[in-house]
């Protein structure tokens, strides 16, 4: 956690904080992003830390895949870099139903 931290720090810029990228596949008008604070990032180098507030996911049905990916900066084309996390894209929403004890906070609000 504390080497992801890290690398977390060393992709920031006076311009650019990282951030996840969360949308049902094929659903980009739906996109949310969520930056990964200086706080966040600190509390994963101090303590191995690593907490965000739940983010709602909009999918347009039970079965909408899910991607989350990274965004980070390219210096060279200068513009972010979007790499997708491994896992995924998953069906949180059937996750959730079938593990009901899962500790993601999941609940399914249709988007069209």
């Amino acid at each position: 956690m504390r080497e992801l931290g890290h690398f977390l720090s060393s992709h920031q810029t006076p311009n650019f904080q990282p951030y996840f990228r969360i949308q049902e596949r094929h659903r980009e008008d739906f996109a949310v992003n969520r930056v990964i604070t200086p706080d966040t990032i600190s509390r994963m180098i101090t303590m191995a830390q690593f907490s965000m507030n739940p983010i709602e996911i909009k999918v347009s049905e039970k079965n909408g895949a899910t991607t989350i990916a990274l965004a980070l900066p390219d210096e060279a084309s200068r513009r972010e870099d979007v790499v997708p996390i491994s896992g995924f894209p998953r069906v949180l929403v059937m996750d959730h139903i079938k593990k009901s004890k899962n500790p993601l906070n999941v609940r399914y609000k249709a988007c069209n």
